[in-house]
Protein backbone atom coordinates (compact mmCIF):
# COMPACT_ATOMS: atom_id res chain seq x y z
CA UNK A 1 0.00 0.00 0.00
CA UNK A 2 1.29 3.62 -0.62
CA UNK A 3 -0.34 6.49 1.21
CA UNK A 4 -0.57 9.85 -0.16
CA UNK A 5 -0.37 12.84 1.19
CA UNK A 6 -1.57 15.90 -0.58
CA UNK A 7 -1.80 20.09 0.19
CA UNK A 8 -3.80 22.73 -1.24
CA UNK A 9 -1.54 25.71 -2.33
CA UNK A 10 -4.35 28.21 -1.91
CA UNK A 11 -4.83 27.12 1.98
CA UNK A 12 -1.25 27.24 3.12
CA UNK A 13 0.78 30.19 4.65
CA UNK A 14 3.71 30.67 3.39
CA UNK A 15 5.86 32.48 6.28
CA UNK A 16 9.55 32.02 4.52
CA UNK A 17 7.99 33.35 1.20
CA UNK A 18 10.65 36.76 1.53
CA UNK A 19 13.46 34.39 2.39
CA UNK A 20 16.27 34.01 -0.21
CA UNK A 21 16.01 30.21 -0.52
CA UNK A 22 13.82 27.26 -1.02
CA UNK A 23 10.57 27.90 1.34
CA UNK A 24 10.76 24.82 3.21
CA UNK A 25 7.79 25.72 5.63
CA UNK A 26 5.00 26.67 3.26
CA UNK A 27 3.43 22.70 3.65
CA UNK A 28 5.05 21.68 6.71
CA UNK A 29 1.95 21.41 8.47
CA UNK A 30 1.10 18.28 6.53
CA UNK A 31 3.89 16.41 8.13
CA UNK A 32 2.46 15.84 11.77
CA UNK A 33 -0.52 13.81 9.91
CA UNK A 34 2.52 11.77 7.98
CA UNK A 35 4.91 11.82 11.53
CA UNK A 36 1.17 10.08 13.15
CA UNK A 37 0.52 7.77 10.14
CA UNK A 38 4.14 6.61 10.72
CA UNK A 39 4.18 6.13 14.32
CA UNK A 40 0.62 4.09 14.11
CA UNK A 41 2.45 1.95 11.59
CA UNK A 42 5.30 1.20 13.61
CA UNK A 43 3.25 0.48 16.69
CA UNK A 44 0.71 -2.04 14.52
CA UNK A 45 4.22 -3.71 13.50
CA UNK A 46 3.80 -2.26 10.05
CA UNK A 47 7.36 -1.31 8.10
CA UNK A 48 6.91 2.44 6.49
CA UNK A 49 8.84 5.34 5.01
CA UNK A 50 8.83 8.89 4.22
CA UNK A 51 9.53 9.70 0.93
CA UNK A 52 9.41 13.13 -1.53
CA UNK A 53 10.42 11.20 -4.60
CA UNK A 54 6.40 11.20 -6.31
CA UNK A 55 6.66 15.15 -6.21
CA UNK A 56 9.60 14.50 -9.41
CA UNK A 57 6.73 13.23 -11.19
CA UNK A 58 3.86 15.40 -10.00
CA UNK A 59 2.01 15.64 -13.13
CA UNK A 60 1.70 11.98 -13.72
CA UNK A 61 0.45 11.19 -10.15
CA UNK A 62 -2.01 13.73 -10.78
CA UNK A 63 -3.32 11.84 -13.58
CA UNK A 64 -3.18 8.73 -12.62
CA UNK A 65 -5.10 9.27 -9.16
CA UNK A 66 -6.87 12.04 -10.64
CA UNK A 67 -5.63 14.64 -8.06
CA UNK A 68 -7.47 18.19 -8.97
CA UNK A 69 -5.99 21.43 -9.65
CA UNK A 70 -4.63 22.89 -7.54
CA UNK A 71 -3.62 20.00 -4.85
CA UNK A 72 -0.30 18.98 -5.10
CA UNK A 73 1.79 16.03 -3.52
CA UNK A 74 3.61 16.15 -0.17
CA UNK A 75 4.46 13.16 0.38
CA UNK A 76 4.05 9.26 -0.37
CA UNK A 77 4.47 6.11 2.43
CA UNK A 78 4.91 3.29 1.19
CA UNK A 79 3.53 0.74 3.93
CA UNK A 80 4.37 -3.29 3.98
CA UNK A 81 4.56 -5.82 6.80
CA UNK A 82 9.02 -6.32 7.27
CA UNK A 83 10.24 -9.30 5.87
CA UNK A 84 12.36 -11.31 8.00
CA UNK A 85 12.50 -10.64 11.71
CA UNK A 86 10.82 -6.85 11.55
CA UNK A 87 11.24 -4.27 13.17
CA UNK A 88 15.05 -4.46 15.18
CA UNK A 89 15.41 -2.32 18.45
CA UNK A 90 15.35 1.18 17.85
CA UNK A 91 19.07 3.41 17.95
CA UNK A 92 19.26 7.16 18.49
CA UNK A 93 21.96 9.49 19.16
CA UNK A 94 21.69 10.83 22.19
CA UNK A 95 20.35 14.37 23.14
CA UNK A 96 23.16 16.00 23.93
CA UNK A 97 24.66 15.25 20.81
CA UNK A 98 21.38 17.14 18.54
CA UNK A 99 20.48 19.75 20.69
CA UNK A 100 22.47 23.01 21.55
CA UNK A 101 22.00 25.88 23.90
CA UNK A 102 21.98 29.28 23.00
CA UNK A 103 23.80 29.40 19.24
CA UNK A 104 24.44 26.53 17.08
CA UNK A 105 27.22 24.49 18.41
CA UNK A 106 27.17 25.35 22.36
CA UNK A 107 26.76 22.58 24.21
CA UNK A 108 23.21 21.63 26.27
CA UNK A 109 25.31 20.97 28.86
Amino acid sequence: MVTIFCFNPKQMAITDAKLERVSVVGGGSVYTAVENLLLACRAEGLGCVLTTLLCECEPQVRELLGIPQPWGTAAAIPIGYPVGRGHGRLTRRGVEELTFLDVWGKPLS
